[in-house]
């Protein structure tokens, strides 16, 4: 996460740790995703990290659907 956080070429890197089963983490998210939409031109960067355990994986993939995410994310 780090190299990746390193290579955004972005002036202010947003990092995210969240997951599915977090209810403050699922209010947040549509904010997160405001943020980057309105800043990501000024330099902003949003980098997700879900802490969801491996086996819930399709879940984590399936919200973040939902949400409309189309970059690249972390998984745990």
């Amino acid at each position: 996460v780090l190299a990746a956080v390193r290579a955004a070429g972005a002036e202010v890197v947003v990092v995210n740790v969240w997951a599915t089963w977090c209810i403050p983490c699922r209010e947040e998210f549509p904010a997160l995703l405001r943020l980057r939409r309105e800043y990501g031109e000024r330099g902003v960067a949003l980098l997700l990290v879900s802490g969801d355990v491996a086996a819930d994986a399709a879940a984590t993939r399936a919200f973040l659907a939902e949400q409309g995410v189309d970059f690249r994310t972390f998984l745990k």
